[in-house]
């Protein structure tokens, strides 16, 4: 009992410190040639480790409304970049060259390609 008491103890301690996150960077893309998903931009921020990337952002729709998503992606041989998205629908790939422009796959929920288009940069901060 005096375990769990600590326990409690410590995350509300931690809780009560408060934090602010800073990513690495954070890039928008503005996304063309998709239709049926209704994708229009999205935007992370990322988070460089040793060998990859992480990504946490949204990704907003025709209407407006946006939706968590996370990822993970690494550096290619040819300096692009390469990450793969996850909503609650399925997810996507983003296939980057060196200037971060490139082309966007829309995975269903069984991990097949349902729609491509473009990702073109809008903001990098």
């Amino acid at each position: 009992m005096k375990s769990v008491l600590r326990t409690v103890a410590l995350l509300m301690s931690l809780m009560a410190i408060e934090t602010s996150a800073q990513s690495d960077y954070t890039v928008r893309w503005t996304i063309s040639e998709i239709f049926r998903s209704g994708i229009v931009e999205v935007e992370y921020d990322f988070n460089v480790g040793s060998s990859y990337i992480a990504a946490y952002g949204a990704v907003t729709d025709f209407r407006g409304s946006k939706r968590p998503s996370t990822g993970s992606c690494y550096v290619t041989e040819d300096n692009g970049v390469f990450c793969e998205m996850t909503i609650a629908s399925g997810g996507f790939i983003l296939d980057l060259d060196e200037s971060l422009n490139g082309d966007i796959r829309v995975l269903n929920g069984s991990g097949i390609v349902s729609e491509t288009g473009l990702a073109t940069v809008s903001e990098i901060n």
